[in-house]
């Protein structure tokens, strides 16, 4: 490792400073994001969404929040609407990937 960052010039401390940084703005660009999606969420469309990221299915979300299957399933639509996605699996997704 040592000649191959000598011949290119490279300091090795400084890349390190310099991949903590962009971890660093890469951790608050996601956190940022995230609360940007789920700041537009309404109380009971982030307890489902806590939930869904759980993997319970619409009619153990309705019996953990004493509510209807079909008001899940409304919450579950306005979710995939606010998140721009087509299907619970890929709300999952996003919400992982930005989460982390």
């Amino acid at each position: 490792m040592e000649c191959f960052t000598a011949s290119v010039g490279i300091d090795p401390n400084n890349s390190r400073e310099k991949i903590t940084k962009i971890s660093t703005l890469e951790r608050d660009y996601r956190l940022d994001l995230f609360n940007s999606l789920v700041q537009h969420m309404t109380p009971r469309q982030k307890q489902v969404t806590g939930f869904l990221m759980s993997g319970l299915s619409n009619k153990e979300i309705a019996t953990k929040m004493s509510i209807t299957e079909s008001t899940v399933k409304a919450h579950v639509s306005e979710i995939l609407r606010k998140l721009q996605v087509t299907t619970r699996t890929q709300a999952v997704i996003v919400l992982l990937a930005i989460a982390q």
